[in-house]
């Protein structure tokens, strides 16, 4: 039988993100404790956070070098997340993240009305997929040092980790094509500026 994505009964996303952000237990939070709250969810509620974290100003580089951990991990088709004990025992201040994840609520709150499991698919394919897709698109989050450019690749992120969680289908393929149209202009801008530059220096060498 066909290793697929099968539907099952899991707490809505942003019902998840809302109890960590009104949880007042205490001012931060470690990887540990939100892998064990949300272990049914696994790699897809990672992806989201992650992918929270990496289009906030401040702790973008954070998730940014998570992300290539569960990339990775994903690829290589691993059951759950797993991170070494520095990392998943290391806190993470809320106050840094809390705005951020007010407004990933508000957004996650419309997505659902129209996400549903959809166009099943092979479950270890896909997860191998989306683990290669935000391979590429974390690496581009990281090299480009440009104030807010985080913010495109870990949308594109946040959208496959939804659709990861919510087993769409339709939504996964929307969402891998948005990367490839966002990696192939970028591309593109980086070969134009790359040309401009050497017909510039190009006249500047020509000399009288």
């Amino acid at each position: 039988m066909a290793d697929t994505l099968e539907p099952q009964a899991v707490m809505p996303v942003s019902a998840l993100l809302r109890q960590l952000s009104d949880d007042t237990a205490s001012d931060d939070f470690t990887l540990k404790r939100l892998m064990r709250s949300m272990r049914p969810q696994s790699f897809g509620m990672m992806l989201l956070l992650m992918a929270v974290v990496g289009a906030a100003p401040v702790i973008s580089l954070v998730g940014g070098l998570l992300l290539l951990v569960l990339a990775f991990q994903m690829i290589c088709g691993w059951a759950e997340p797993t991170f070494p004990t520095w990392i998943a025992d290391r806190s993470i201040a809320k106050r840094h993240l809390r705005p951020v994840l007010v407004r990933a609520i508000r957004v996650l709150e419309w997505f659902e009305r129209i996400v549903h499991p959809r166009f099943a698919t092979p479950a270890n394919l896909t997860k191998r997929l989306v683990g290669a897709v935000v391979l590429v698109l974390t690496i581009r989050l990281l090299i480009t040092p440009i104030p807010m450019s985080n913010i495109p690749p870990s949308l594109i992120i946040a959208v496959i980790a939804l659709a990861y969680l919510e087993q769409d289908g339709l939504l996964l393929l929307i969402a891998v094509l948005a990367a490839c149209v966002l990696l192939g202009v970028e591309l593109s801008i980086l070969w134009h500026l790359a040309h401009g530059a050497d017909w510039i220096k190009s006249l500047f060498n020509a000399g009288p």
